[in-house]
């Protein structure tokens, strides 16, 4: 049996609705409902320009939706006129410069996620962008204690590890610390 929504074509799970449209139902009262999201006047680009301000580092910072990344940084949205969410900055370069080649990124040279401003941002690679994070120094690349403090042990524990000649699960209870991470100290590794 299909979905009783009109234009759905999924099967019907419950109450002869699917299950996005049950549980808007369930949720909200009305499979019409579409929450608390109010509707926007203008069109998408009347709206972009509503949603940033202009910050003294040139920076046109975001202060609309968001939503976190893989990393738990958040990234701009912006909903187009045809009702699809996609990045703000993507959007913005879009508006400014044109189509964006498929597989590509859109970069921020000024490494701040929520600026959406076009002068800002510029078109690479995956390896393009990790690139530019290694050459403007925002990645990893300590160890040990450089770790930015997220370490258990200090790099002289770790340099008297490699020194002696106790087993590596001794060391790891001793050092409270997991087998593995002797191995990886005793191999150079880590620290």
């Amino acid at each position: 049996m299909q979905c009783a929504f009109d234009g759905c074509e999924r099967d019907a799970i419950s109450k002869g609705y699917c299950d996005k449209h049950y549980r808007r139902l369930h949720k909200r009262g009305n499979v019409n409902n579409f929450g608390s999201r109010k509707v926007e006047d203008g069109n998408a680009v009347e709206r972009f320009h509503k949603k940033y301000e202009i910050s003294e580092s040139g920076c046109w910072i975001w202060k609309a939706g968001a939503r976190p990344n893989g990393k738990g940084v958040l990234y701009p949205r912006h909903w187009t006129d045809d009702k699809k969410s996609t990045g703000a900055h993507r959007f913005s370069f879009e508006l400014m410069h044109g189509e964006i080649p498929k597989s590509m990124y859109v970069c921020h040279k000024c490494d701040t996620p929520l600026c959406v401003n076009p002068d800002h941002l510029f078109v690479g690679t995956h390896h393009d962008n990790m690139r530019d994070m290694v050459q403007k120094k925002r990645s990893f690349t300590g160890r040990g204690e450089n770790k930015k403090g997220l370490s258990k042990l200090t790099n002289w524990q770790a340099d008297q590890i490699r020194k002696t000649d106790i087993s590596q699960q001794k060391l790891a209870a001793m050092f409270g610390v997991s087998q593995a991470t002797i191995s990886r100290i005793k191999r150079g590794e880590s620290y």
